[in-house]
């Protein structure tokens, strides 16, 4: 039975967010197309009809994960017009990017798999992060725009080097110290 344009965006999505939520949990190479599908309430055949390859979904997740942080940041500007940046970096490094849900960070999460991933994933990940960047940009506005972006690119770098590093340690005071670190150094401080 052929299934309808809408059913099929559905469970193209489905598929991709399943792929997002188990990525940022278990790695790209603690997931199987199979485990994929399954949290998708999907089949194999499903998941091949929409992807070529696991790595196909591994490139579409991470670009739909660094959309969603995008997404996500722009709600925590509105939602804190007078001090968007500290609203940001609090409200992501108090995260775990690991979590079950759909929300984090992908380089966090996902950082060092990246590095080792194939060029296509990696590609995907570079394209995307611009929506990121430019967000952080746009809250230094009165700066020259080469300034804005570099400020916007040491912010992120500093967020997930914290995050990351956060999620290494069984320290809780050590964590708290590095975390208060890092906003100070973020806000300038």
């Amino acid at each position: 039975m052929k299934v309808s344009r809408d059913r099929s965006d559905a469970n193209r999505r489905a598929l991709v967010e399943a792929a997002r939520r188990l990525f940022r949990q278990h790695g790209f190479a603690g997931v199987t197309v199979g485990e994929i599908a399954q949290a998708a309430g999907l089949t194999h055949g499903a998941f091949y009809s929409h992807f070529a390859t696991k790595r196909d979904i591994e490139a579409e997740a991470i670009a739909s994960m660094i959309a969603k942080a995008a997404e996500d940041w722009r709600a925590v500007v509105a939602a804190n017009p007078e001090a968007p940046l500290p609203a940001i970096i609090a409200g992501y490094l108090a995260f775990d990017h690991t979590s079950e849900g759909d929300v984090g960070c992908a380089f966090a999460a996902l950082g060092s798999e990246l590095a080792r991933a194939s060029d296509d994933v990696r590609a995907a990940a570079a394209k995307a992060l611009p929506l990121q960047l430019d967000l952080l940009a746009s809250l230094f506005p009165h700066d020259a725009p080469e300034v804005r972006r570099s400020r916007a690119m040491a912010v992120y770098a500093g967020l997930v080097g914290a995050a990351t590093m956060a999620k290494a340690l069984d320290d809780t005071e050590l964590v708290q110290e590095l975390v208060a670190a890092t906003t100070r150094r973020l806000l300038g401080g």
